[in-house]
């Protein structure tokens, strides 16, 4: 997955499980992504991502993007965050990190 920025691309590998499969059938799309918590940039998909078939769990890395379960949202970390039993993982950057802590506004998604 490619998330295009004005300074740079930031590509993600995502992982293979359902809720990232579903996010890819989605793509391209236009995400508004907006800061939260000094931590991550979450963004809203324009429908809810079905999360029933995958595993839930994990202690998110900078340059994870997950999905947190009970709001629907994409998260992508840009910093290291705590354990949540509700963030499902979807995938980790594998290039472009530098641009994350820029990333705001509405971005395009799309398959890489």
């Amino acid at each position: 997955m490619r998330l295009i920025t004005g300074r740079g691309d930031i590509v993600i590998r995502l992982r293979d499980n359902d809720a990232a499969q579903r996010l890819a059938d989605m793509l391209p799309l236009e995400l508004e992504f907006s800061d939260f918590n000094n931590t991550e940039k979450i963004a809203y998909p324009p429908e809810e991502i079905d999360v029933s078939n995958t595993e839930a769990g994990t202690a998110p890395k900078a340059g994870d993007l997950t999905i947190y379960a009970p709001w629907g949202n994409l998260a992508l970390f840009y910093q290291d965050g705590s354990y949540s039993s509700s963030l499902v993982p979807l995938g980790s950057v594998e290039e472009g990190a530098e641009y994350m802590t820029d990333l705001g506004g509405t971005i395009r998604a799309e398959l890489e």
